[in-house]
């Protein structure tokens, strides 16, 4: 019996019956158990062979057969190696870059907290430098009011107590009258003329 199914549709004048078909599908389960078997018989030597690769492998052996099952392997570690390899020393550059942006941003806090404390300092003697001129401004008040203070106080002196003023020119000492001796004087003297007059009359 043939391992093909027949197509009876191609034999002429031939109607197709029951057992004819109980037939075709008997030889369709033997043809796919019998393929499935031949694949089953592959998988297992194909497993032998590599076992047998892997053992010649660790052995030392070298074969042709190793070469074509772990050609690929080999080439995908010795790519995720270096790979790897490459990681490692962009990790590493980037934590020295990361150490230098760290470093650089702490000198510029401290060099900002220089700036800073130079502003205070400089605000400070601002500060300091306008104390200075308000204290000297408020001192020339002071001397200014004790100065027409003694102005006051020197003419008060000479119109209420009418004292002489001693002064001297050239060596000598002269007394400046006041107006009230003045009229005294003028007074007496008008007096006499009266009495020299009445005399002579």
């Amino acid at each position: 019996m043939s391992t093909h199914p027949i197509d009876w549709s191609k034999v002429p004048h031939t109607n197709l019956v029951s057992d004819s078909e109980d037939d075709a599908k008997v030889a369709e389960a033997k043809a796919g158990e019998k393929q499935r078997r031949e694949e089953e018989a592959k998988a297992e030597r194909g497993g032998e062979k590599r076992k047998k690769a892997h053992m010649m492998t660790e052995e030392g052996e070298d074969d042709e057969d190793t070469e074509e099952v772990f050609v690929v392997p080999r080439v995908m570690v010795e790519e995720q190696r270096n790979a790897l390899g490459m990681l490692t020393q962009a990790l590493a550059q980037v934590a020295e870059r990361m150490a230098a942006v760290e470093a650089r941003d702490e000198e510029r806090l401290a060099m900002e907290q220089e700036t800073i404390e130079i502003h205070r300092a400089h605000l400070a003697m601002v500060r300091r430098a306008v104390d200075c001129e308000e204290e000297w401004l408020e001192l020339e008040r002071v001397q200014l009011s004790i100065a027409q203070q003694w102005t006051e106080d020197l003419w008060k002196m000479g119109m209420l107590m009418r004292s002489p003023f001693v002064y001297s020119s050239k060596g000598k000492e002269r007394a400046v009258e006041t107006e009230a001796e003045a009229e005294e004087r003028g007074e007496e003297m008008d007096d006499k003329d009266e009495d020299a007059q009445g005399e002579e009359e």
